[in-house]
């Protein structure tokens, strides 16, 4: 991976998803995606949870197959070449930066 996309609120305008998809040589049908969803996981993120849903619709929508996009949780090592973007998407970032440490502590 080459290249990092920050947004504040995901990959939603037209525009914002035909510049985004111009900086892959693949179709977006071939992208491999690493999908974060470990800041949806705190306490206080379990009572609306409808826009966790649309936010996964925004890979959709952008043409990647459901089967190309891998969910993962920062539980466990994992091979980062293996995908062409991670995708993170919002809820606690305090609850996500505990994860992340604990994940590197264990990872020595």
């Amino acid at each position: 991976m080459e290249k990092i996309v920050l947004t504040s609120c995901g990959i939603i305008s037209d525009d914002l998803k035909k510049e985004f998809l111009k900086l892959f040589t693949k179709k977006s049908s071939e992208l491999n995606v690493l999908y974060i969803t470990t800041a949806t996981d705190s306490e206080d993120m379990l009572e609306d949870r409808d826009w966790i849903e649309e936010e996964f619709n925004t890979l959709l929508d952008l043409g990647i197959k459901k089967e190309n996009i891998r969910e993962f949780k920062m539980d466990y090592k994992l091979d980062l070449t293996k995908y062409d973007f991670i995708y993170m998407m919002g809820g606690n970032t305090f609850y996500l930066l505990m994860k992340i440490t604990m994940l590197l502590i264990l990872l020595g």
